[in-house]
């Protein structure tokens, strides 16, 4: 570690990603022993994948590294809405063990992301789910296409709303960008968070239509298993 490094950690403590609490020497990828240990893994649950032919959707898969509940909630509130865009990188250490779990067998031809909208970007200054993406590019040694796709029009805030509000709310306002270079293609979507739905299959459905061969989708947690 440089001097400069250390001079830095001395005053500003590194913090865990996600209970906020000072790392010790040895903690991994930015979470303490306690939240590795204790974090709501999908993967623990047995049921950290949805099959969307069976479901549905209109991916073939979608699959989660987290349950939305608990510090994961707290991690990814701070990383939207605090400016924590540093966490992206810990979130693609998580998720990249999530898709060799479960996508050993797939052979993706992109990456792509949920896209925002250009006032949305503006305002909060960083598309999270790029980060994400990006990172996990270069983890899995995946391909990620910029600018896929785009959010052509600005919507009601996804939270509080019905599953049938959340598709209403969406339909229409994805469009693909790069429709000859996903042409015949197998894709990864990623985006933050799986509730309902309803973004990855708005997502999904303008791949497909514009001529995308499978999408399966990828998200950091899911709140479809907070309950249990």
């Amino acid at each position: 570690m440089s001097s400069d490094l250390k001079l830095l950690n001395l005053i500003f403590p590194p913090k865990c990603v996600f209970c906020g609490g000072l790392l010790k020497i040895g903690d991994s990828d930015e979470t303490c022993l306690s939240c590795r240990q204790s974090l709501p893994y999908c993967m623990k649950s047995g049921k950290g994948e949805i099959d969307g032919e069976t479901s549905d959707f209109h991916f073939t898969r979608a699959v989660a590294a987290f349950v939305y509940k608990g510090y994961v909630t707290d991690s990814i509130y701070r990383f939207k809405t605090r400016g924590c865009r540093q966490y992206a990188k810990t979130y693609t250490k998580y998720l990249k063990h999530t898709i060799e779990h479960y996508y050993g067998d797939v052979e993706f031809d992109y990456i792509v992301s949920a896209p925002m909208t250009k006032k949305k970007l503006a305002a909060r200054g960083y598309d999270q789910t790029r980060l994400i993406s990006e990172h996990l590019s270069r983890e899995v040694k995946i391909p990620y296409l910029s600018g896929a796709m785009i959010k052509v029009k600005e919507t009601q805030k996804q939270q509080g709303l019905s599953q049938q509000e959340r598709k209403y709310n969406l339909a229409g306002v994805f469009e693909v960008a790069k429709s000859q270079e996903i042409d015949g293609k197998t894709l990864l979507l990623i985006d933050d968070v799986f509730t309902t739905g309803a973004t990855a299959e708005e997502c999904s459905y303008a791949l497909l239509a514009a001529g995308a061969e499978k999408v399966y989708v990828a998200t950091v947690a899911t709140t479809l298993l907070a309950k249990n």
